[in-house]
């Protein structure tokens, strides 16, 4: 399909929802990644970050730590795609999580080549979206913070 027929089929479509609906619509391209990634409400950062855990096992302290290690990198990296592509911005994916938000660009850019070159992580990231859109609902009603994620320490007698 060329270029001038894609025009064509937006605009098309645009003029025919706002013949029947009255209501005006922008449309954007997008890789088949994003369009994955994308929700139709907005997420909550933690909420997303407790979903993900809940599916992996994986905890706060190592994957939000300032470990280089390549597992700790990965996590963060699809935490921070999701999360921007579902409208946190960098800078406040970077504040939640006390990095510089040009990590956070990092982050989602090495993501997204990740999914474009590994088999692996598009099988995982399809996974975990999937577990997302299935459960996410579940989390709505609760108030879920970064406090929340302090495991309780249970004492031990002596």
């Amino acid at each position: 399909m060329t270029d001038k027929e894609k025009a064509d089929l937006v605009q098309g479509y645009t003029k025919n929802y706002h013949y029947l609906t009255g209501e005006y619509i922008r449309l954007v391209f997008c890789s088949k990644w994003e369009s994955l990634a994308a929700f139709t409400e907005r997420v909550e950062y933690w909420k997303l970050v407790r979903v993900i855990f809940d599916l992996t096992g994986w905890g706060k302290s190592k994957t939000f730590s300032k470990c280089r290690q390549k597992e700790y990198v990965f996590r963060r990296e699809l935490i921070d795609y999701i999360a921007v592509k579902n409208g946190c911005s960098y800078n406040q994916c970077a504040r939640l999580t006390d990095r510089d938000h040009t990590t956070v660009i990092n982050s989602v850019s090495n993501f997204e080549s990740r999914l474009n070159t590994s088999t692996e992580v598009k099988v995982f990231f399809t996974e975990v979206m999937e577990y997302i859109r299935e459960n996410y609902h579940i989390y709505n009603n609760q108030t879920i913070n970064e406090e929340s994620f302090v495991t309780n320490v249970k004492l031990q007698p002596i």
